[in-house]
């Protein structure tokens, strides 16, 4: 099955099954990311919007989000659920394996994402490239550690690299000429920092 349409078909359900993104674990994932007012932020794989309320509390009116994601119905949830929220989110249908993004981005978030994408070297230099302001970082992470995250994605009907030792990710997107910080890998969380090392 292709992730957007198991996405789609999972988009009403998810809140209600998705448990493990606790107020305590997001906001331990943004403070980790440094993200501040101001701030443009580029949520990929927004899915039904968990992070925009916390990451509006943060950038405030002077910041921006552009909320991506490659399932509509997931999209419209997100459109749905944070109506009315301040800075207004930009909501995208896209998917960036495949499509640009337009503008640039002091933080962009691949939140709960990273083990669906097919081409992370290419995908994340690209973004790199293209995306990140001076200064900025792409922040991967997950509100959990590695065991869970390659046991649920195990179970799934969809493709998943699986969530790699941080050591391993950050060996392979070196490759790309990337540089990637690992601010935490353990049972409890899992956030790199990368960055252009070029």
């Amino acid at each position: 099955m292709k992730e957007k349409d198991f996405f789609n078909q999972i988009a009403e359900s998810w809140d209600a099954t998705n448990d493990s993104s606790t107020p305590e674990k997001v906001n331990a994932v943004l403070d980790k990311a440094e993200i501040g007012r101001g701030h443009r932020i580029l949520d990929i794989g927004t899915g039904t919007g968990i992070l925009l309320p916390y990451l509006a509390s943060r950038v405030g009116a002077e910041g921006s989000i552009t909320a991506v994601d490659l399932a509509e119905n997931m999209l419209e949830r997100a459109k749905n659920k944070y109506e009315g929220l301040t800075p207004t989110p930009t909501f995208l249908l896209a998917n960036i394996e495949e499509e640009a993004v337009e503008g640039r981005y002091d933080r962009i978030m691949l939140y709960c994402v990273y083990p669906h994408i097919h081409n992370p070297e290419q995908t994340l230099r690209r973004l790199a490239e293209n995306n990140l302001a001076p200064g900025g970082r792409i922040i991967i992470a997950h509100p959990t550690g590695r065991d869970f995250i390659n046991n649920v994605h195990h179970e799934r009907p969809i493709h998943s690299e699986g969530l790699a030792a941080g050591t391993d990710v950050k060996a392979q997107l070196s490759k790309a000429g990337l540089h990637t910080d690992i601010i935490a890998d353990d049972a409890n969380l899992y956030i790199l920092a990368v960055t252009p090392g070029f």
